[in-house]
């Protein structure tokens, strides 16, 4: 199950969690104008080196939690 990068991180653009993902699956783009990074869940391995990095607590484990987000990242994922 992918990681999801949720509305905290809209706006922001720190990308400490680019630098430690070792699949590459962090990529920064935007949401509705504002900076956003996204985690595509075709590449994401669900690793967790994310999670602690972001300072804005803004990854989600589980998709289920994250609501309309998870399809956001999905729909955002370069192609």
């Amino acid at each position: 199950m992918a990681h999801v990068i949720g509305e905290k991180c809209v706006g922001e653009r720190y990308a400490q969690c680019i630098l430690v993902c070792p699949v590459e699956a962090i990529h920064p783009g935007t949401y509705k104008g504002e900076p956003f990074m996204t985690i595509d869940p075709d590449v994401c391995i669900a690793c967790g080196a994310c999670k602690p990095s972001c300072p804005l607590d803004s990854i989600y484990e589980d998709e289920s939690l994250a609501g309309e987000w998870a399809a956001i990242n999905k729909d955002l994922a370069p192609s």
